[in-house]
């Protein structure tokens, strides 16, 4: 993509599809069953991540055939029928059992976002929610978070158990989890800033800033999907527009990490399509923004989570050398690209980037 565009030409939606799944089938270890994704050219066994993320690029690009189907059911197979979470021998370790911001909790929320997005309904119960399905204990739950300086992996947790709860409330036949979710948003709308409208103690920095959003983006996609009204929308937008820098990412430092951009891309792009406020600085900023994205990508189709960096998951197979394309970053960097056009995108009758957007519980809707 990066090829294509220093002709100073956006590359077709073809051209970004073509070439990221060729790369994403250079990923495929051709002696896993079904096909499983590896991070990299520097891991060698398939990871249910990457194959969620090769699946969750497709719907993107609105692919159904017989080998996506063998995915979905391969995706099936990992859910652990005794507490519901999806869990991966791959990268099996003590920090997939206790993290939220990666592990068996975060990688469960991928899954269930890719199947919802498929259509397709999970064997089991998520009797993981067991421990916060009473107003009690879920209240007790939220009040024993950090909110102030460790928000960000609050957000990380409250974003887990609530995806949970609106997949199982929607395609599970649990019409109570509502009352629950009813008390994460009561609980999220009393730590919001009310000068700013972001999450933690202090926004005199752009870092701090950065984390702010950061922690709001995971709380937010909660409630984008339920379409619940989030407080002080107007000063959200002006702090998303705030938090892009002079080389068009949205992350404090120079060069903008995956994460940081599509924190402030999301909101955006949804706020855009919601309320009428500062949309052309809006659409400006998106369009800024685009160049630092696809400055990401590499010949190979791949793209990084970011420039220079060497990029280590916690796990040695979600490991990838300085400047190596990684399979789950190219959807996440593709995927915050796709936002970012359908954004330009807005006043154009015919979209010339027909991503496929579908509401689903999880990161990947509209």
């Amino acid at each position: 993509i990066l090829i294509f565009y220093k002709k100073k030409k956006l590359p077709t939606f073809n051209q970004i599809k073509d070439v990221s799944l060729n790369y994403m089938s250079s990923m495929k270890v051709s002696d896993q069953a079904n096909s499983g994704l590896k991070f990299s050219q520097n891991t060698d066994k398939a990871c249910l991540y990457c194959t969620l993320a090769n699946l969750l690029l497709k719907h993107l690009y609105n692919i159904m055939d017989s080998e996506t189907k063998e995915e979905l059911n391969y995706v099936l197979s990992f859910q652990d029928e005794t507490d519901g979470l999806f869990k991966d021998p791959v990268i099996s370790c003590k920090e997939a059992e206790i993290m939220d911001w990666w592990g068996w909790k975060h990688l469960t929320i991928h899954a269930l976002n890719t199947l919802a997005l498929y259509n397709i309904k999970v064997k089991h119960e998520i009797k993981y929610l067991n421990d916060y399905n009473t107003l009690e204990k879920i209240t007790k739950y939220l009040n024993s978070l950090d909110w102030g300086k460790r928000v960000p992996n609050t957000s990380n947790a409250v974003q887990n158990i609530g995806t949970m709860l609106q997949y199982a409330r929607d395609y599970q036949n649990k019409p109570e989890y509502d009352s629950l979710l009813d008390i994460i948003y009561k609980k999220i709308d009393e730590e919001q800033d009310p000068e700013t409208g972001l999450f933690g103690l202090k926004f005199d920095s752009a870092k701090e800033i950065s984390h702010g959003i950061q922690a709001g983006y995971h709380f937010w996609t909660l409630y984008f999907y339920d379409d619940i009204k989030i407080k002080y929308q107007k000063k959200i937008i002006d702090n998303l527009l705030k938090s892009q820098n002079k080389y068009g990412g949205y992350d404090y430092r120079m060069y903008s990490g995956a994460c940081a951009d599509i924190d402030s891309v999301d909101p955006l792009v949804r706020f855009l399509y919601k309320i009428d406020y500062r949309k052309q600085d809006i659409i400006n900023s998106l369009k800024k923004s685009i160049p630092s994205i696809i400055s990401t990508s590499n010949s190979d189709g791949g793209w990084v989570y970011r420039r220079f960096e060497t990029k280590k998951i916690i796990h040695e197979q979600m490991y990838s050398k300085s400047n190596v394309s990684n399979s789950f970053y190219t959807w996440w960097r593709i995927l915050g690209l796709a936002y970012c056009l359908k954004g330009v995108e807005i006043n154009n009758s015919t979209k010339s980037f027909p991503f496929n957007f579908q509401r689903a519980p999880g990161l990947q809707s509209f």
